[in-house]
Formats: C-alpha cells, structure tokens, sequence
C-alpha cells in the first residue's frame, strides 16, 4: 500500500514539474526570436 501512494505522489509531482516545463516554454521560450535573429542578421552566412 505505501509504495502505491508513493508511486502516485512521484506521478503527481512529476506531472506537475511537466506542466510547469510546457508553461515555460509556450510563455517565455526565445526560440523564435533567437532562430529570426540568426537568419535575418547573419543570413546563411
């Protein structure tokens, strides 16, 4: 029975820390802004 609670916990947490990665990155990602720099101030260089 413990290590069933446990188990359920670590899935708790674990979907909580996801959940808060994808919220990160759909919010404060600069990926788009980093990739548009390179290509338009570099170019294919």
């Amino acid at each position: 029975m413990f290590s069933a609670v446990s188990l359920f916990a670590r899935e708790m947490q674990q979907e909580t820390l996801n959940d808060a990665i994808r919220k990160h990155g759909r919010t404060k990602s600069k990926v788009m802004e980093i990739a548009g720099w390179m290509t338009d101030v570099y170019g294919p260089g």
